[in-house]
């Protein structure tokens, strides 16, 4: 799979074959493009009910617990995709793959989850503010794992990752841009002279 650099160069490519580092289209706003349109095609799919892909998915191997009297927050993390105030976190638990995941629950639920009689051993965590808040989890860290409305936010993640999307999906995905965000770059002028001025003016 492509990276985002490469995603956003082939965009370019489409409209500027001669482009140059003063040009009018800037690479960020490309990047920009490529980051709501990929969240716009995710949300799309999960109205449609359709299963979270492995490819969207991105992951925190280890995020640090801190205690706030009888809870425990996590580091800070990118903000999840929301569907219908659900955080799609597929994976909320210890770091080691094999453990069972803890039940991630909305806050309103989770407060009181754990004083049943047949509830009381399993660990609930809850979402809120981009942290993981849990009350019954004895250790210091945590594994993380979801849809991440920004690929750019997760930890780790640079322009020469692989970015979060399915083949199928990326094509539909330039496509969009081109004909939504990239239109009036195809209709002007591009400034050719690589001398960090906008020669256009």
């Amino acid at each position: 799979m492509a990276t985002l650099k490469e995603i956003a160069y082939d965009l370019i490519n489409h409209v500027r074959p001669s482009y140059s580092d003063d040009d009018d289209l800037d690479i960020r706003q490309v990047y920009y493009w490529i980051k709501n349109q990929r969240a716009l095609w995710i949300y799309k799919k999960l109205g449609e009910h359709k299963p979270i892909s492995e490819k969207w998915l991105q992951e925190y191997a280890s995020l640090t617990l801190y205690e706030d009297g009888t809870e425990k927050y996590s580091d800070t993390i990118a903000t999840p995709i929301l569907y219908r105030g659900e955080a799609k976190l597929t994976y909320v638990g210890p770091t080691t793959r094999t453990s069972k995941k803890w039940l991630l629950l909305p806050y309103e639920s989770a407060k009181y989850h754990g004083s049943g009689r047949f509830n009381s051993t399993v660990v609930v965590c809850y979402y809120m503010n981009n942290k993981i808040y849990t009350r019954s989890y004895t250790g210091s860290t945590c594994m993380v794992r979801g849809v991440f409305e920004d690929p750019m936010d997760v930890t780790g993640f640079t322009v020469d990752t692989e970015y979060p999307i399915d083949e199928h999906m990326l094509e539909f995905l330039k496509s969009e841009i081109i004909k939504a965000d990239m239109s009036i770059f195809i209709q002007s002028k591009n400034d050719e002279v690589n001398d960090e001025r906008n020669n256009l003016n």
